[in-house]
């Protein structure tokens, strides 16, 4: 059974030496996202939520192996996992059959469009065709998290109550 220290030491191994756009370790996104929950399965879930698309092939056999006993948090973190070839869409769709993943992709798109560090990461950006790049993937997170927040409002109405969120 998979610990959330366990989880903290994968991620921590997945990321080691990854910087994100403002130049920061990148762990420090998963902690941001995974701060937000309660939840013990969600914060797991959450501080792994990168693991699959980031970390070399030994690190996705660990964590698949940590995680023989949990089958329902392997099936949210492969949800999460935005495979290459699938249309973002496509992808938002899928990981809307789940509520842990649909909590924890809202909390990691809340991170990934926060203003000031959006704003700090154009800052550091050196030529107008990246900034055109990371303005059309905000376009996309605005989108994905309107569908998203939509789908969680209908089908769990009180969602921001639960036990997932604090």
């Amino acid at each position: 059974m998979i610990t959330i220290d366990k989880a903290i030491e994968i991620a921590c191994e997945a990321h080691k030496n990854q910087k994100d756009k403002c130049g920061l370790p990148y762990i420090m996104h998963p902690i941001r996202v995974a701060s937000c929950f309660k939840d013990e399965s969600a914060f797991i879930i959450a501080i792994l939520h990168d693991v699959f698309e980031d970390a070399k092939d030994g690190i996705k056999s660990w964590l698949v192996f940590e995680l023989e006993e949990n089958k329902y948090i392997l099936e949210a973190l492969e949800l999460l996992n935005h495979k290459k070839g699938v249309p973002y869409e496509q992808y938002i769709d899928e990981l809307c059959n789940n509520s842990l993943a649909m909590v924890v992709k809202l909390a990691d798109l809340s991170d990934n469009m926060d203003k000031e560090r959006s704003r700090i990461a154009v800052s550091l950006m050196s030529n107008k065709s990246s900034i055109e790049r990371f303005n059309k993937k905000q376009a996309k997170y605005k989108v994905a998290y309107e569908k998203i927040r939509l789908v969680l409002n209908k089908e769990y109405p009180n969602y921001k109550e639960c036990m997932f969120c604090k």
